[in-house]
């Protein structure tokens, strides 16, 4: 299998089908996952949910970003099967995110309604290091 070389990622699965890159809760750390979920999917022949894709990586490493420690690393995995493409944000955070309609006045909060309306699914998971991760997935 060809490999290719980008930043901070980890080694492909034994399939070539996920991704792990881990990136420090900085804003800067946004647009560079995006750039490697764009590489990525262009890898896979997924180029057509990139754009998707791209956004909704966005708005997950955000949120992790707004919410985890400064310090603490936040892990983005990006998998795909024959049904669907999954990208999962896990950090140290213990607040559960829920979407929430944000007023006019507000800057912020509309970010995962923006994912429960663009993907086929999201959800969180809470591990029992204390640990969450936030996933959506859309079908193939």
């Amino acid at each position: 299998m060809t490999s290719i070389e980008l930043p901070g990622v980890d080694a492909y699965d034994w399939r070539g089908r996920r991704i792990m890159v881990f990136v420090l809760p900085e804003p800067q750390s946004v647009g560079s996952v995006r750039h490697t979920v764009k590489a990525v999917l262009g890898f896979w022949k997924l180029t057509r949910l990139s754009e998707i894709a791209e956004l909704l990586t966005s708005e997950l490493v955000t949120n992790a970003i707004q919410h985890a420690g400064d310090e603490q690393w936040i892990k983005v995995t990006v998998w795909h099967d024959q049904r669907s493409l999954s990208i999962g944000v896990r950090d140290r955070s213990t607040i559960v995110p829920r979407p929430r309609r944000a007023t006019s006045d507000r800057e912020n909060g509309r970010g995962l309604l923006l994912v429960e309306h663009l993907s086929d699914s999201w959800a969180c998971r809470i591990h029992p290091d204390g640990t969450k991760t936030v996933s959506c997935r859309l079908n193939l």
